[in-house]
């Protein structure tokens, strides 16, 4: 195999961003080379479109003349097909076309289909044209079909790592519908005309568009009542227009139009002007009428296409109800927005011109990003950076540092592979030898991945006899004719006086008071969790805690939740303590009975205590009145009490103050069916329970309050992982809460929202008080697969998170089948998320007087997104020559300091008098307090058996 060598100059400052650290080396001069290798795509475009029973399928760019594979997936099953490398969620591929044949996946392997009968492509050096019979594909109708182009070389439409692109059915075959606006749901109007299926309380949505006029119908329940809304993407750009919740996907959000019903059964047309919930009316008619019959109402609505402005060919539509009860097309599912079904075509002809695809908006945009391998070397270290567009987590590194070798895939003469975060040497042909893996450096970046390891973890390779090559995603190469880059670059480096740079261990650490938080009532020995965890979440329901007044029921609450086996794994706990958890059960309520009985019969201002609630937007129970001083006054025993058994850091990692609202999560959402939610003056009464009874453990709130700001209390974010709710939760956070004006009364001292709304502002809450929460819609998997980790990554980096649950990688049980399908994805997130102490160098003279205190200087790195929140106290101690701790002195480093980023800190060991003279190893801990032993892992080499870190020499004398 060829192996080439390039070179490129790179200024100092970008080699000292995060990838040669003061740990390593120090720089001899201004500059640096690395060894480079570079490709691009001279792909332009794919485009489809499905007309009757034909796919239509055009490829634009240049020199198409050479070899390329044209993926088809017909029906989505991975049993009668195969996997696409480079794209997510590509394992059902069913057809491809190669060198202008049209091939099956039958029987395990490709085969050339018998019949190429419907099959007609015209080849030129900037275009590829495709027609196919939906018969040769084995489908007797049209349906949506996913494609994907790959040229052979690093050209993928769409790119690497996303999904393939899904090209919608043809439009029925029918004749031309005469539509009459009158809420009959005439079955000879709108025969085939259906779009999608509903949700909830939307049972069905039907839609067709003519030259002059859109056309819905809707059936379901609610659909007289005001604020129901239907959304029209009219661009074909989901990047554009209003995000409506649960309608994301590239396909999906992203109304540039909206109809809305108003309390006078009018419906009125709206264009969406932003930001937010924005929109100006257009003054165009919309004609609406419903009607109802067995329970089942029908809506039928028209309006005038041409009254909206700049809009495509296509139209794509969602709709939703009132307070979330009913959706069409079902929420978080595949088809976020529907095709408003349109009969008149396109007119494609397979003739290898593109003038009639103007019309057609199933296009993808190839990305024309050059993608660049940077590496070099120095006397300890790897250093590799790979630059592109929209990089993740999969990234393959092929290294040749030996004679000899083996085959690896196209590639001979291999000794290590790096994947996944860990480098494995071969011990054969594509022979991993995973027993010997050892973790390497990785940092995921959209447009960057950096990736080094130390050479001792490559057998210690003489200078310059370094060969690699990169594999992304599956399939894309560096070198790209498939040779090797040879590492000539190499930097020189010197140590400081007197300095020892421990070794750095890359390995993901679980750690107190960061990480995964499972369900703290989960049955982890029946169902052992597939992560490691330090942490764990119990939600508890004050009838449980409470059931009798004035007896608090700590024995059951403790078995129901596990401590015993917790504490025992050197797991805390997070609390959150709830009134209202709603349920399925329309019966339930999680306050004590014999609290609502009092709540009841108090009848504070004619509430009866609180209100009952059944939605199918949020389930079912009661809602109590939290203006009622019966609840306040109980309420402040029970939180006193829970603060006399808990406010131990010891067994209690972090108070989520909750009590208020639907799960505690202060809010009473939907409040015209549960209640309305307390005003400020009320709702801080409550956190001041939290605030005069727990002085230990570290409080927070799910929203930032005025309250929360004063106290410098921490944050959760109950729907993390959602770009668009995360994005919201950093701008209360920075700006203050911007829903709060409503909850602004007179006794709460505030004279207007604005003044609330500043108050409440803490941008930097994170440098003093915890940034946590779960992942949205009770599926981490949504959030950690290879289409959405470098967003998750980049949301825990803007919100300086350090821990997640319950909703999290916890919920991954060891029996899954897919238990570490996502292992990679998880340790990068580990790596980052909370704190992760490196330290980098030891400075002392190496020579400590008996009874006198020897100086060391230390420089720590936290390479997490976070601060550690208790002071857990530094060690500093001598092993003797059998590791037996002969000195040992508690430092005065305030470790809650070292915020991300180096902290320079110098502190001094005391050297007993009667300490023997002799060689002695310096040794670093971080202690427990509960424990007095270490208790957090350092990410450096060296640990010993008793959780301490040697480091190096000292001798001790007179």
């Amino acid at each position: 195999m060829k192996r080439v060598t390039g070179f490129i100059l790179v200024i100092c400052m970008l080699l000292t961003s995060g990838f040669v650290s003061a740990a390593d080396t120090k720089l001899t001069s201004g500059t640096q080379k690395y060894n480079t290798s570079s490709g691009s795509s001279s792909l332009k475009s794919l485009m489809a479109v499905q007309e009757h029973n034909q796919l239509f399928i055009c490829v634009t760019g240049k020199e198409l003349t050479g070899t390329y594979s044209l993926y088809i997936d017909t029906n989505n099953k991975e049993k009668t097909g195969t996997a696409a490398a480079g794209w997510a969620k590509a394992d059902s591929v069913d057809y491809k076309i190669t060198d202008d044949i049209l091939y099956g996946f039958n029987k395990g392997k490709w085969q050339p289909v018998k019949s190429q009968d419907g099959f007609k492509l015209v080849r030129k050096d900037a275009v590829l044209e495709v027609s196919l019979d939906m018969k040769v594909l084995g489908l007797t109708e049209s349906q949506a079909v996913k494609i994907g182009f790959y040229d052979g070389k690093n050209g993928l439409i769409p790119s690497a790592g996303k999904e393939m692109m899904t090209v919608d059915k043809a439009a029925p075959v029918i004749s031309t519908p005469s539509i009459k606006i009158d809420g009959e749901n005439s079955v000879s109007e709108w025969k085939s005309l259906k779009i999608a299926e509903g949700q909830d309380k939307i049972k069905e949505l039907y839609a067709y568009k003519d030259t002059g006029k859109l056309y819905i119908m809707v059936l379901g329940e609610a659909l007289k009542e005001a604020n129901n809304n239907i959304y029209l993407n009219t661009d074909n750009n989901a990047s554009t227009g209003y995000k409506n919740w649960g309608q994301y996907g590239e396909n999906g959000a992203g109304a540039d139009f909206l109809i809305e019903s108003d309390d006078t059964g009018a419906w009125k047309l709206f264009q969406y002007v932003g930001p937010d919930w924005n929109w100006a009316e257009v003054k165009a008619p919309v004609e609406a009428v419903i009607k109802e019959k067995d329970g089942v109402q029908c809506l039928e609505l028209s309006t005038d296409i041409n009254s909206m402005k700049d809009i495509k060919k296509n139209i794509y539509i969602s709709m939703g109800l009132n307070n979330d009860t009913g959706f069409a097309p079902k929420i978080w599912a595949e088809l976020p927005y529907a095709k408003v079904i349109d009969l008149n075509g396109y007119g494609i002809k397979t003739d290898g011109k593109i003038n009639d695809w103007t019309e057609v908006d199933s296009i993808t945009a190839a990305d024309k990003t050059a993608l660049t391998l940077m590496a070099a070397q120095d006397s300890r270290k790897l250093y590799t950076v790979v630059k592109g567009r929209s990089m993740n987590t999969r990234n393959e590194y092929i290294l040749d540092v030996k004679k000899g070798g083996f085959l690896y895939g196209i590639y001979s003469g291999v000794d290590y592979i790096v994947k996944d975060g860990y480098v494995y040497p071969l011990n054969g042909n594509n022979l991993i030898d995973a027993s010997r893996k050892s973790a390497v450096y990785m940092d995921y970046q959209d447009d960057a991945v950096k990736m080094q390891l130390k050479l001792s973890q490559i057998g210690n390779p003489a200078k310059g006899s370094i060969y690699i090559a990169y594999k992304g995603k599956n399939i894309l190469k560096l070198p790209q004719n498939g040779s090797k880059l040879k590492v000539t670059s190499v930097w020189k480096t010197a140590g400081e006086k007197d300095t020892f740079y421990p070794a750095e261990d890359y390995a993901s650490n679980a750690n107190p008071y960061k990480g995964w938080l499972p369900w703290a009532s989960h049955d982890s020995v029946k169902e052992p969790l597939a992560q490691e965890v330090k942490m764990a979440y119990f939600d508890i329901k004050w009838s449980e805690l409470e059931p009798t007044e004035g007896k608090y029921d700590f024995t059951a609450v403790e078995e129901k939740y596990h401590f015993k086996y917790w504490r025992e794994k050197g797991v805390r706990l997070n609390l959150r303590f709830v009134m209202d958890d709603p349920s399925d059960n329309p019966n339930h309520m999680d306050i004590p009975k014999w609290l609502y009985d009092k709540l009841v019969k108090e009848n504070y201002n004619g509430g009866k205590g609180g209100k009952w609630y059944n939605s199918p937007a949020i389930g079912a129970g009661f809602a109590p009145d939290y203006n009622s001083p019966l609840l306040l006054a109980a309420h402040e025993k029970a939180i006193k009490a829970l603060a006399k058994r808990y406010d131990n850091p010891g067994i209690i990692s972090f108070i989520q103050i909750g009590s208020l609202g639907h799960w505690a999560e202060f809010h009473n959402w939907p409040e015209d069916i549960s209640g309305k939610f307390p005003d400020l003056s009320i709702s801080d009464k409550y956190v001041g329970h939290y605030l005069d009874n727990f002085k230990k453990v570290k409080l927070g709130m799910r929203k930032p309050y005025p309250i929360a700001s004063k106290n410098k209390l921490g944050l959760f974010n109950d729907v993390f992982g959602m770009a668009d709710t995360t994005a919201q939760f950093l701008d209360w956070a920075q700006n203050g809460w911007d829903e709060i004006g409503e909850y602004v009364d007179a006794a709460s001292g505030y004279s207007s929202p604005e003044e609330a709304r500043k108050a409440s502002a803490m941008s930097d809450f994170w440098k003093n008080n915890y940034s946590g929460g779960e992942f949205a819609n009770g599926n981490v998997r949504l959030y950690i697969d290879d289409t959405t980790i470098m967003d998750t990554l980049r949301q825990v980096r803007e919100s300086h998170t350090s821990w997640l649950g319950p909703c999290s990688p916890a919920d991954l049980l060891k029996s899954d089948k897919d238990a570490y399908l996502y292992q990679c994805n998880i340790d990068a997130l580990t790596n980052i998320i909370g704190y992760n102490f490196v330290l980098e160098a030891v400075t002392h003279n190496g020579k400590a007087k008996t009874g006198n205190n020897l100086s060391v200087k230390m420089k720590w790195n936290n390479k997490g997104v976070a601060p550690f929140y208790y002071n857990w106290p530094l060690e500093l101690s001598l092993a003797d020559s059998k590791g037996k701790i002969a000195a040992k002195t508690i430092t005065s480093a305030d470790i809650t300091k070292w915020l991300p980023g180096e902290t320079v800190t110098t502190q001094s060991i005391s050297i007993p008098k009667n300490l023997k003279k002799g060689e002695y190893t310096l040794c670093v801990a971080i202690l427990d307090p509960q424990t007095g032993k270490p208790g957090i892992k350092l990410g450096i080499e060296g640990i010993r058996s008793d959780g301490r870190y040697t480091l190096n020499k000292i001798t001790a004398g007179d």
